[in-house]
């Protein structure tokens, strides 16, 4: 019997994950996600438990994944495996922690190749239109936000551009080079200021 932990807010897509395969699935979705991508029929019911995120703050959801691991391993049958289905690595250490307990039971990360429903243009267009989706994604993200709890140096603030736009999950190829465009527009429509390595907005 096997129990599914999703990090939707990484993979953006149910299709290709195999949820006729387990007993339980517990879906967790980030604080900015409206919808939930899922083309596939199944030929009987599956049992989805949906864990709905509030607050956006980094790794929130890879927390809240966390306590569901720990709370159910105390209290199901050790022979249930858990497998958590994430590209993120960062799962990789907590599943070899429950692996490795006196009362231990079998954990781990499961990475599908999923394809992700991205906004970004295809290979073939411009960069300046993907740096214009970008810089509405998180000008979008920074209006629902208090000022106080937006980054306030430069590396938080290309981190989180990172994890608050559809570049989240992408290779990071020409990721680097549309945050710092996204950033420098930020700039120049006066949304922030950056001196040094501190960011301020007016």
């Amino acid at each position: 019997m096997k129990y599914a932990f999703i990090d939707y807010e990484n993979l953006h897509s149910l299709d290709g994950l195999e949820l006729q395969n387990y007993k339980r699935i517990f879906l967790f979705i980030g604080a900015n996600q409206t919808n939930i991508r899922l083309t596939e029929k199944f030929d009987d019911e599956i049992n989805v438990t949906f864990v709905t995120i509030k607050d956006v703050s980094s790794n929130n959801v890879d927390f809240h994944i966390a306590y569901y691991l720990g709370k159910l391993d105390a209290t199901v049958d050790k022979n249930i495996e858990f497998h958590i289905l994430s590209k993120d690595q960062g799962y990789n250490g907590i599943c070899s922690f429950i692996r490795h307990q006196r009362e231990n039971r079998h954990c781990s990360r499961i990475a599908p190749a999923v394809s992700e429903p991205l906004a970004l243009p295809k290979p073939d267009e411009s960069s300046k239109q993907k740096i214009e989706i970008i810089f509405k994604e998180y000008k979008s993200f920074m209006v629902k936000r208090e000022k106080k709890h937006l980054p306030t140096k430069t590396q938080s603030l290309r981190n989180n551009i990172h994890n608050q736009t559809s570049l989240k999950g992408l290779e990071k190829q020409d990721v680097n080079n549309v945050i710092i465009k996204v950033i420098n527009k930020l700039s120049q429509e006066k949304l922030l200021k950056i001196t040094d390595s501190k960011v301020s907005y007016p």
